[in-house]
């Protein structure tokens, strides 16, 4: 059976392989450019693991990846519009996390944005039935005991589960307020900085309430595992998609169809005007490392390329090593996916996002500015392409 030819092809839809940052750029942005897609995605991913901080890193785009890096500017306007609720602000920031240490980032929501200003008069909320040593681990400002909340078996054990707490209850933040300003009464200070309790789709909102009831600036550190962050980003994600009318169907992708053009799901082939693969790396599957490093639903090669004795992995410094992170699929500059001759394998199949190889994402820190990109240029050329008739 050959590709859908004519009237048939133009209707059927792109296919972006993954809901995380990437996919949802790719998917918002064709539905901005009139493209029929549709989102098919399993689980939510790394975009859970998400700590708040987000690092784009445009010098190290510009050396391995320079048509993200040229796009970059324009991929991030149109990601602030499209995560408005998370009042995404750029910049150079320091920012701690809830163990004390210190993260750079050039993106990071207001919530924690606004800690970067905190100079050394900020007062640290001890949560202490929690039984977290955030504020013991802060290093710096003045620990503040804050009551809150009053019922730790109820919250758990984790920022994460007080934050869905908090914003559940409608009843629940004017006690933290009421809790934080007992604990503030008799003391000057220049601002407060919380661990990411502050709620998960309302977290803007509830910080300015807390804030203006104080008196003063109050910020958020980022966050560890299981991250308040990363729910807050897999919810904004969700809400763009639903906002842009963007298709969402929780499936499994079994394997890519170049010949006819679609995915397998089940027992089912759906057809497709263009492929995106924004499935990740390894933590997500886009990557599998076990007998060998490899892409598991095209098959497609990777580069640089890899030992494929499994237990190159197993090294005596640990398991991580830059090779290993660096592989990934090779792409064209307009984001298709490479095969092993250099040339794309299929003129409408495309690869985003984490699942790219060519740099190491981790040490470059690049991860956030390569996922909004290259999602960004991918759209831009399918949507370029569906405007000027070309044919599947």
């Amino acid at each position: 059976m050959g590709a859908p030819t004519g009237e048939q092809a133009v209707t059927l839809p792109v296919l972006v392989i993954g809901a995380g940052l990437a996919g949802t750029v790719a998917a918002a942005r064709l539905q901005a450019r009139g493209v029929p897609v549709r989102v098919l995605a399993d689980r939510p991913g790394a975009t859970l693991l998400h700590g708040g901080g987000w690092q784009l890193g445009p010098d190290a785009l510009r050396e391995s990846h320079p048509a993200a890096e040229a796009a970059l500017d324009d991929a991030l306007d149109f990601v602030r519009i499209g995560l408005e609720s998370l009042a995404l602000t750029e910049g150079l920031f320091d920012l701690p996390d809830v163990e004390g240490a210190r993260r750079a980032c050039e993106l990071a929501p207001a919530t924690h944005a606004v800690v970067d200003g905190f100079g050394k008069g900020h007062a640290v909320a001890d949560l202490s039935p929690l039984g977290h040593p955030f504020a013991a681990m802060q290093g710096r400002g003045t620990v503040v005991t804050v009551e809150w909340p009053p019922y730790p078996d109820v919250f758990g054990r984790s920022f994460a589960a007080m934050a869905h707490r908090l914003e559940a209850d409608p009843t629940e933040p004017a006690r933290l307020i009421e809790a934080l300003k007992r604990a503030l009464k008799g003391t000057r200070h220049d601002a407060l900085l919380l661990p990411p309790v502050l709620g998960i789709s309302r977290t803007e909102a509830l910080r300015r309430q807390v804030a203006a009831a104080l008196g003063i600036p109050v910020g958020e550190a980022l966050d560890a595992l299981p991250s308040t962050p990363g729910f807050r980003l897999h919810a904004a994600l969700t809400a763009w998609l639903n906002a842009a009318r963007v298709p969402m169907q929780t499936a499994r992708v079994a394997s890519i169809s170049l010949d006819p053009l679609g995915v397998q799901v089940g027992d089912l082939l759906v057809p497709a005007r263009a492929i995106v693969l924004a499935t990740g790396r390894y933590l997500t599957g886009g990557l599998t490392m076990h007998p060998a490093v490899r892409e598991p639903l095209a098959d497609l090669p990777l580069t640089p390329s890899v030992p494929t004795n499994p237990l190159w992995h197993a090294r005596t410094d640990g398991p991580y090593d830059g090779r290993v992170f660096e592989t990934g699929v090779g792409h064209d500059p307009g984001f298709r996916a490479l095969g092993l001759d250099g040339r794309p394998v299929h003129p409408h199949v495309y690869a985003v996002g984490d699942l790219l190889g060519g740099g190491d994402t981790l040490t470059q820190a690049s991860a956030s500015g390569m996922c909004i990109a290259s999602a960004w240029v991918a759209a831009t050329t399918i949507a370029d392409g569906f405007a000027t008739g070309e044919k599947t």
